[in-house]
């Protein structure tokens, strides 16, 4: 007897929700949800301060609408695929664009200004997320793809720099849990072979951290950078060790630190 197996279609795998920092440069923001306003208005976004002319970029996937009002000045609607629908406001300027192009997430919308109602002292991005049709704090929101994509930056330059100074079982840096092979630093137990010794992997791979975010205060470029931490006058090449780096971030050489993992 033939038996017969009916096979249920497996639903569509829902599509990955994508975000990306709106404000594509040096930038700082706060939590101002709710913060009184003139005219006894309350602040219902977050607001992104940066330099004018700052590129500003679509947060997520979906179509945007632009215009111009009296307080937001020049702004921008992006409707989500998600659902969500975002404010942009004060912008210098924004992209000529039809309603129903489909817009990526990371694609350009415009530059950061402060038209409207925008103090011209403090050119910024004001951004609202609206959820069902109201709106929400999205400060948590900004910070995570904010901050984390530069936490995952600098996760990924320490990751290079241990991967180039070769990390593996025998080596140097790896005998001395000391994956940038670095020279000196506070938390280490001792010294071989020319090199720091930390008490276990962790603690030299938190210094090699330290050590590049200690870097931030320089305002150096990734080539500035490699130039300090690996000098030709040590028989380095740090031209070669920065463009390594630079492919890995997807940066260039005279990339600002301040783009790639500083705050």
């Amino acid at each position: 007897m033939r038996v017969g197996f009916v096979w249920a279609e497996e639903p569509e795998p829902e599509p990955e929700l994508i975000r990306t920092c709106p404000v594509d440069g040096t930038h700082s923001f706060s939590n101002t949800w709710q913060a009184p306003r003139p005219d006894g208005r309350l602040h219902v976004g977050t607001d992104i301060m940066s330099e004018v002319g700052t590129r500003v970029v679509a947060i997520e996937d979906g179509y945007i609408e632009t215009g111009v009002n009296p307080v937001g000045g020049n702004v921008i609607f992006l409707n989500a695929d998600s659902g969500d629908r975002y404010y942009y406001a004060h912008l210098d300027e924004y992209v000529s664009i039809l309603p129903t192009t489909h817009v990526r997430s990371g694609m350009y919308l415009g530059r950061v200004g402060a038209s409207g109602n925008a103090d011209p002292d403090w050119p910024h991005l004001h951004i609202e997320r609206h959820v069902d049709g109201e709106p929400i704090n999205p400060y948590e929101t900004i910070s995570e793809i904010c901050d984390g994509r530069r936490e995952r930056n600098l996760g990924l330059l320490a990751r290079a720099i241990q991967q180039h100074e070769g990390f593996y079982p025998g080596s140097i840096s790896y005998d001395n849990n000391n994956p940038g092979n670095l020279q000196s630093w506070s938390t280490q137990i001792g010294t071989s072979r020319g090199f720091a010794v930390f008490p276990t992997y962790e603690v030299g791979y938190n210094a090699l951290r330290s050590l590049l975010r200690a870097s931030c205060d320089n305002s150096w470029t990734l080539l500035q950078l490699m130039n300090s931490y690996a000098p030709a006058s040590d028989n380095n090449d740090p031209y070669g060790y920065a463009s390594i780096l630079a492919r890995t971030l997807g940066v260039t050489l005279d990339t600002p630190l301040d783009e790639i993992y500083c705050k």
